[in-house]
């Protein structure tokens, strides 16, 4: 019996952008060169003067539905192509006809809904392929920045933490309370600094260290609210000192020379686990419950005032209002520390970059929440929110340099990473760093795992 002839559409692919998927009605696709015709006087012939190619546009009409995979609510799939919409930066177009490209959404794209077609949502978008800026430009100094705002920030919170905490009456027991939950915090931060990758022993150990020392200092600083906050905000300063132990051991390493675009992949993914385990200390102060009993890892155990009868209301309210300042100046340094960190840190793509600063932007917002509802300082909350475009900005810029990562889908006939690191690249010391990305599922770069999916540069 002879086999069913292959379809065209046995090509296509499911559309998507920024990974959200959709349906297809059409697409147009505009390439070419830039071509600019001179016809001079009194001259028969023209000249075409080739500027070099032109950018890809890509116009692609799709929709979202009610359907039975979807329980016949097509909300969700329209809300999350919408926020994919919007997001700032270039991201992945799979284009069910031509495959996969980094593009940036032109103008607004154009949503369309009715009463008289119910459950579905068109959409007409205009991608042009995203590039990068190959030419010199004025730049901003993103660092100063960033260290600005955060300075600016800092000098809120420490003139509210000196108005707010409050030993007064029975000081030994508020004391005692408030040295339990800045325990809790250097507890949490020891187990977040586990997290991070590619740290040396040594350098996890002098890190440990610091927070050790800080510990030891705490009970005397009880009553003078400024040494104490400055006793948890100078701890936070291990973060940033791991990237800056890290750029010490390069050379020891050999991340510089034929290896450096390896050393950065190393550094740059120990610089985004560093943000990320500064980022987890914003749940610090949530109270521990029946599967987490433990002060130990962040978790406050409920307040319980102890004293007598008549002073217990006062005490309990003293209690919150110091609790809720100790969160509050560990949580904020957990974002100055991570802001600080990523604008320092090596990114391996630009995908990273722009990862890392949603995390932050959505760490900032979440204690936007914490300090509007909680704690109630207008300055500190104007403060943090003028740090997030600051934040947003230098993320953008830094990703704007960096290469985008596409997918590759290994054959079956598996090819090794160094033909791979010639063919993409006609670069055979781009191995190293292939491998490094790939790690752990590229176990061995002469042998490929066959129908795998990896990430490699664009360029």
């Amino acid at each position: 019996m002879v086999g069913k002839a292959p379809s065209w559409r046995d090509h296509l692919r499911t559309a998507s952008f920024r990974g959200v998927p959709f349906k297809v009605v059409d697409t147009t696709t505009n390439v070419g060169r830039r071509n600019v015709l001179h016809q001079y006087p009194f001259q028969d012939v023209p000249y075409v003067e080739d500027l070099g190619l032109d950018a890809d546009k890509f116009t692609v009409v799709g929709y979202v539905v009610q359907a039975f995979a979807n329980a016949h609510d097509y909300f969700g799939e329209r809300d999350a192509l919408l926020r994919a919409l919007r997001e700032a930066g270039p991201g992945t177009l799979i284009h069910p006809f031509l495959g996969e490209f980094q593009v940036s959404l032109v103008g607004q794209a154009e949503i369309t809904e009715s009463f008289a077609e119910g459950g579905i949502a068109r959409f007409t978008m205009n991608f042009v392929a995203a590039g990068y800026n190959e030419m010199p430009c004025n730049t901003v100094d993103h660092i100063n920045a960033v260290n600005s705002a955060v300075k600016d920030l800092q000098t809120k919170e420490k003139s509210f933490f000196e108005k707010v905490l409050d030993t007064t009456g029975v000081s030994d027991f508020l004391n005692s309370e408030i040295v339990s939950d800045v325990k809790a915090g250097y507890s949490m931060m020891k187990s977040t600094l586990n997290s991070v990758k590619g740290l040396t022993s040594t350098i996890r150990g002098e890190a440990f260290g610091v927070i050790d020392s800080a510990l030891g200092e705490l009970s005397g600083l009880m009553g003078a609210a400024n040494d104490i906050y400055d006793n948890v905000t100078g701890t936070f300063g291990v973060f940033d000192d791991l990237i800056g132990g890290l750029e010490n051991l390069a050379y020891g390493y050999g991340w510089t020379g034929d290896s450096a675009k390896s050393g950065a992949v190393r550094r740059g993914s120990t610089g985004v686990s560093t943000v990320k385990a500064a980022l987890s200390l914003v749940r610090f102060g949530e109270l521990s419950t029946e599967a987490n009993l433990s002060p130990h890892g962040g978790y406050l155990e409920p307040i319980v005032a102890t004293d007598s009868a008549g002073t217990v209301i006062a005490t309990r309210t003293k209690q919150e209002t110091n609790r809720n300042a100790v969160i509050e100046i560990f949580r904020t340094a957990a974002i100055t520390s991570a802001v600080r960190v990523a604008v320092k840190a090596e990114f391996g793509s630009a995908d990273e970059a722009i990862s890392v600063m949603s995390d932050v932007v959505q760490a900032i917002d979440e204690h936007l929440g914490f300090i509007g509802d909680t704690v109630g300082s207008d300055e500190m909350y104007s403060a943090l929110e003028g740090l997030r475009p600051k934040i947003v900005n230098a993320m953008i810029s830094m990703g704007a340099t960096l290469a985008p990562v596409e997918h590759y889908t290994v054959p079956l006939d598996s090819v090794p990473l160094l033909r791979l690191a010639y063919e993409r690249y006609e670069d055979l010391d781009r191995e190293v760093e292939m491998f490094d990305r790939n790690v752990p599922a590229v176990e061995h770069p002469g042998i490929l795992p066959g129908g795998k999916a990896l990430e490699f540069l664009t360029r």
